[in-house]
């Protein structure tokens, strides 16, 4: 599977920041059912329908994320879920120090 669109879901207690980064769109939604059902129509609506090349990232945050995890899994969405240790540059190798986004090539 080609991957066209990264979305970034930074999770808290209450909310998700999501953040489509080639297109630069960026929306809030409540950490509910609710929500993640928003934030699934929004990113359809930004992305169009290749839904399926489009990638969700997020940091593993415990009982916060798991509702989004679980949604997302049963969506048959394609996830990447990475431990808070690694939450500031999780594409970094250990002790690697990063200050920007991700660069391919």
């Amino acid at each position: 599977m080609e991957i066209k669109e990264v979305i970034g879901i930074d999770v808290s207690k209450l909310t998700l920041d999501a953040h489509i980064y080639v297109k630069g769109f960026a929306q809030r939604f409540a950490n509910t059912d609710a929500g993640i059902g928003e934030m699934l129509a929004w990113a359809k609506g930004s992305c169009g329908p290749g839904m399926a090349n489009v990638l969700f990232v997020f940091e593993h945050t415990g009982l916060y994320s798991d509702i989004l995890e679980g949604f997302l899994d049963s969506s048959k969405r394609p996830i990447v879920s990475f431990p808070a240790s690694r939450s500031s540059a999780p594409w970094a190798s250990p002790g690697e120090r990063t200050t920007g986004p991700m660069q391919s090539g």
